[in-house]
């Protein structure tokens, strides 16, 4: 079900200026399809910066993951996270770490059978009231992220204020099927995993393709 859904895909905050005086000094890791992020390698952790995927000339986000507790940036790996999409629990998943996600919205439409049994159990709560996020719940399960694809400047102050990191996941603007999985690579980072999520990555991306050939589909080249 999985691969008819990848196939059949067919398709923040405001841009803020970056500084690039140390760009030179960075080490870009390839991302080959997502054109929403980019990471960079650094002597003391790793750089994620989120760009429009519709316009990569602007910047929306950057963040600096490390897992050293002496420095300034979000400490990875992560040990607890909430969510408010159900799209990032694939992700997860993948990374056999949905064990990690204590709060979640619309988890009624949770299809995913290991997220299913963590909710049926109570270890995943509901974190939407009303449509709206639950931001008091948010803060009162204490999590180390709320990954996120959209959320006014206001309730990021509060969570940031409680010691819980926004992350956003912008896969949904992904314009090619395998630019939305590559995400994955994020998750990867936060959870300690990312050469793991790279493989995972790679293994989708070259059935994927096979799929698309036996299909007799025309072929991609990502830009």
């Amino acid at each position: 079900a999985f691969w008819i859904f990848l196939l059949c895909i067919t398709s923040c905050s405001e841009p803020r200026p970056l500084a690039t005086s140390q760009e030179s000094t960075l080490n870009e890791i390839p991302v080959k399809y997502a054109r929403g992020f980019q990471i960079f390698e650094t002597p003391e952790g790793i750089k994620v910066r989120l760009r429009d995927a519709g316009d990569t000339l602007k910047i929306i986000d950057e963040y600096f993951f490390t897992n050293d507790s002496q420095k300034e940036g979000i400490k990875v790996p992560i040990n607890a996270a909430t969510l408010n999409s159900t799209t990032f629990v694939a992700f997860f998943d993948w990374l056999e770490r949905v064990d990690l996600v204590k709060g979640l919205s619309y988890t009624e439409s949770v299809m995913n059978k290991n997220m299913s049994v963590l909710i049926r159990a109570g270890q995943t709560l509901e974190i939407t009231e009303g449509g709206e996020p639950a931001y008091e719940l948010i803060v009162a399960l204490a999590p180390d992220i709320y990954m996120t694809y959209d959320i006014d400047e206001e309730n990021t102050t509060r969570l940031e204020g409680a010691g819980i990191e926004v992350i956003k996941n912008l896969e949904y603007q992904e314009p090619h099927p395998l630019g939305r999985t590559e995400w994955i690579k994020l998750v990867g980072i936060l959870t300690g995993k990312f050469e793991e999520s790279v493989k995972i990555f790679e293994e989708i991306e070259s059935r994927y393709w096979e799929i698309r050939r036996k299909a007799g589909l025309s072929s991609y080249l990502p830009a």
